[in-house]
C-alpha cells in the first residue's frame, strides 16, 4: 500500500523530476542518459545506456550519443560499470525508455522494478517497452531528434493516437498495477526491419514473463477485450470500423460449464450486424489462440472478474487454473 501511495505522488510530480533547472542541470548535463535497455545472460544482467554527450566548452558543437554497456550481478553494478567510464556523473532523470529484452525473466523483470522504483533520478513517467535485442534498437540512428529514446517515445505516442490504442506502459502505470495484485499488463512491442524500428502492437506478460507478441491487428481485438481500446478505427485486413463509444460487461458461469461472457454494445462507422458478427469471431478466435499457445489467461480475465464479483476472487482464489483451463469464451457484440 505505502509503494502504491508513492506511485500515485510520483505520477502526479512526475512533470516536476522530469526536469531540472540552475546550476544542477548546467554542471549534470554532459551526460544524459535517453533511454535503458535490459536484457539476461545467465546470472548477470546486461544493462545499455543511450548517453546524450554534450560539450559544455563548445556550446555551437552538436551533442553526440552512445550507447554504453556493462553486465552484473545486479542492475546497480552494470550502471555504476558504466559510470566509472564517464569523466561525470550520469543525469539518469531525463530518461524517457525503458527497452526490456523478450528474454527477461520474472527475477530480473522484478529487479528492474525495483531499482527504477528506488532510483528517485530516473522519473516514473518513462515509457516501458518490450523488444527482442534492447542494444540493436538503442544502437539505431535517430531519425528526428537528439536520441533514440526520444524516438521511441514519439512513435509510442503517434501509434496511440492513430490506433485508439491506450498503451498504458508508463513505469508508474506498469508498476502500479503490479503492486495492486495484477497478474497481466502490456507493453508496446517494437520490431526492427530494414526500414527501421517500428511499434508492432502488444507484448503481454504475465507475471512478469512475456507470454505472447501481438501484432497490431491482434492488439486491437486485445484491447477491445480488455478494455484499453476505447475509441479509434479496428482494423480487420482491409476493412476498417471506426469506433465512437464503447460499452463493455463481464459475466461468468460454472454451473453444467465454465464460461466468461464478454458484452459489447459499440457504436461507430461502419458498426453494423455484420461487423458486430465479424468482431464476434475475432474475438473468440484471438482467446482460443492465446489460451492454446500459451496455456495462461492472457487477457487478464481473473484480475477482471474478481474486481467486479468479490465471490468469484473467494472461490477461484487458489483453483482459478483449473477454472480457465476448462473455460469457453463468448463474445456478445451489439451495435
Amino acid at each position: 500500500m505505502k509503494k502504491t501511495v508513492c506511485l500515485i505522488l510520483a505520477a502526479l510530480l512526475s512533470a516536476v523530476l522530469c526536469g531540472c533547472s540552475g546550476e544542477n542541470a548546467k554542471s549534470d548535463r554532459r551526460y544524459m542518459v535517453s533511454s535503458l535497455g535490459f536484457s539476461t545472460e545467465g546470472a548477470l544482467i546486461n544493462v545499455f545506456a543511450e548517453i546524450i554527450i554534450v560539450n559544455s566548452e563548445d556550446p555551437e558543437a552538436s551533442p553526440e550519443t552512445k550507447v554504453f554497456s556493462a553486465a552484473a550481478q545486479s542492475v546497480s553494478g552494470a550502471l555504476d560499470k558504466i559510470g566509472s567510464s564517464l569523466e561525470k556523473p550520469m543525469l539518469l532523470n531525463h530518461c524517457a525508455v525503458i527497452a526490456v529484452g523478450e528474454k527477461m525473466t520474472p527475477y530480473w523483470f522484478s529487479e528492474i522494478c525495483d531499482y527504477c522504483f528506488n532510483e528517485n533520478r530516473i522519473t516514473m513517467s518513462a515509457y516501458m517497452i518490450s523488444v527482442e535485442d534492447p542494444y540493436e534498437l538503442l544502437s539505431e540512428k535517430s531519425r528526428s531528434s537528439a536520441a533514440k529514446g526520444y524516438d521511441i517515445m514519439g512513435m509510442i505516442e503517434q501509434q496511440s493516437e492513430r490506433t485508439g490504442l491506450s498503451y498504458n506502459s508508463r513505469y508508474f502505470e506498469v508498476e502500479a498495477a503490479r503492486e495492486s495484485g495484477k497478474k497481466t499488463f502490456t507493453l508496446p512491442h517494437f520490431v526492427i526491419s530494414p526500414s527501421g524500428a517500428s511499434v508492432d502492437g502488444l507484448s503481454v506478460f504475465r507475471e512478469d514473463r512475456l507470454i505472447a507478441n501481438l501484432n497490431n491487428e491482434d492488439s486491437g481485438c486485445y484491447a477491445v477485450i480488455t478494455g484499453e481500446f476505447k475509441k479509434g478505427t479496428l482494423r480487420f485486413g482491409a476493412e476498417e470500423y471506426h469506433l465512437r463509444s464503447r460499452k463493455v460487461d463481464y459475466l461468468y458461469s460454472d454451473g453444467n460449464e465454465n464460461k466468461i461472457v464478454l458484452r459489447l454494445r459499440l457504436s461507430g462507422d461502419g458498426f453494423d450486424g455484420t461487423a458486430c458478427e465479424r468482431l464476434e469471431k475475432n474475438l473468440e478466435s484471438l482467446y482460443e489462440r492465446l489460451k492454446s499457445e500459451t496455456g495462461k489467461d492472457a487477457f487478464g480475465f481473473y484480475d477482471i472478474l474478481s474486481v467486479k464479483y468479490s465471490e468469484f476472487e473467494d472461490k477461484y482464489q487458489s483453483g482459478y487454473d483449473e477454472f480457465f483451463g476448462s473455460a469457453d469464451f463468448v463474445a456478445e457484440c451489439k451495435s
